[in-house]
């Protein structure tokens, strides 16, 4: 969603995150760079015939766009029993409600990515906000 960290930033936080949580650090895998591609990370969900138990990505975003092929992901690798984690949100996804917590994340982050809301705007309604709040 517009953000761009370099593939060897990205593999550090990968595999500090492996390291932290006793997972094998297997293989870094780079998707396409066409607009919107999902190839790879289709071709990791669909080969459940080797040993691994999930898959770790860099950053829940950057699984695919549209919410029903986000969906058809990961229904196929809770099917297999597989998981998958976030290393940079420190969070993984195993069933139907860690995935709808995920999906509640794209909308906020879609939201304010289409939006053309002044942050600073929105930062300062919020602190006075919290100024007028009486607390007893």
């Amino acid at each position: 969603m517009g953000e761009r960290v370099p593939q060897r930033v990205q593999n550090i936080v990968m595999r500090n995150y492996c390291e932290k949580n006793g997972f094998s650090y297997l293989l870094g895998v780079v998707e396409y760079s066409f607009e919107n591609s999902t190839y790879i990370l289709d071709s990791l969900v669909g080969d459940h015939e080797s040993s691994d138990d999930g898959l770790v990505l860099y950053s829940m975003f950057q699984l695919p766009r549209n919410k029903y092929k986000r969906r058809a992901i990961a229904e196929k690798l809770f099917n297999q029993g597989r998981r998958m984690d976030f290393s940079l949100e420190g969070f993984s996804i195993d069933n139907e409600n860690d995935f709808n917590q995920v999906e509640e994340i794209w909308s906020v982050k879609e939201c304010i990515s289409e939006s053309q809301v002044d942050l600073s705007l929105l930062s300062q309604w919020v602190d006075s906000s919290w100024s007028t709040v009486k607390v007893d």
